[in-house]
């Protein structure tokens, strides 16, 4: 079963360097075929213990032994701290820090698909009896 999925990527037109404090990217999963589109891990983190105020932060990709088992758009008791979500919006110091994110982010991603597809690509290794087997029983006379 082949997978795909399609990332959008939306950035500030770069400026003259020097001029500009922050680069901004957005990335936006989505047309996946045979997968999420919620493949980005947000981390959920108390940013004031006296008010309990908590902020999530995009983390990374997510593993394809994640897709099941994080949540999405929020925490829940069982994952309380970890969630997907179909987008990422950052704010870079500089425009390689930004580049060389959107290439990790493509490599990551590509990885990901592969992964997925492999999975289901399964060849019987090994067969295994546990126990008697009762279908091989031969005729015993008793003496």
């Amino acid at each position: 079963m082949a997978r795909s999925i399609r990332l959008r990527f939306s950035e500030v037109e770069s400026g003259t360097v020097g001029t500009i404090q922050g680069y901004r990217l957005q990335v936006l999963a989505h047309d996946a075929v045979n997968m999420p589109n919620e493949i980005f891990v947000y981390r959920v983190q108390t940013v004031d213990p006296d008010t309990g105020e908590q902020k999530a932060s995009f983390q990374n990709i997510t593993p394809a032994r994640e897709l099941e088992e994080l949540p999405i758009n929020g925490t829940t008791v069982d994952s309380p701290l970890l969630f997907r979500k179909d987008f990422i919006d950052v704010i870079f110091q500089s425009l390689c820090e930004l580049n060389d994110t959107r290439d990790l982010i493509i490599k990551d991603v590509t990885q990901l698909v592969a992964t997925l597809d492999k999975l289901d690509d399964l060849t019987v290794t090994s067969d295994v009896l546990i126990g008697s087997d009762d279908s091989s029983s031969s005729s015993s006379s008793s003496a």
